[in-house]
């Protein structure tokens, strides 16, 4: 008889925990791109918030990685290209430009 699937039994509370650090995360990388507007690398940015990767891990620094892939999708950050590419925070004005007047007809 096979066995059934697997259903992890998660709690609201570690859920909503998750959810709310990952919010707290997003925040701190977007917080230390603004006091640094020539950007950071990921490196710099793992390093700055004490979240480098223990050595000797296969994915160097992939938290800090995820939170700014996450950043850019949201478009609250851009990725400057280069041999060692650097992030940005965007101006929220870009970012979330308020509607203005209807177009004349």
């Amino acid at each position: 008889m096979p066995n059934p699937p697997f259903q992890p039994i998660v709690p609201p509370e570690a859920f909503e925990g998750a959810q709310t650090a990952r919010e707290a995360l997003k925040s701190a990388v977007l917080t230390l791109l603004r006091a640094n507007p020539a950007g950071l690398r990921n490196i710099e940015v793992a390093t700055e918030l004490g979240l480098r990767s223990p050595s000797g891990t296969p994915q160097k620094n992939y938290l800090t990685w995820a939170l700014l892939q996450e950043l850019q999708r949201e478009n609250r950050i851009r990725k400057i290209p280069g041999k060692q590419p650097r992030f940005v925070a965007v101006p929220d004005a870009v970012r979330d430009p308020e509607p203005g007047p209807p177009p004349p007809a």
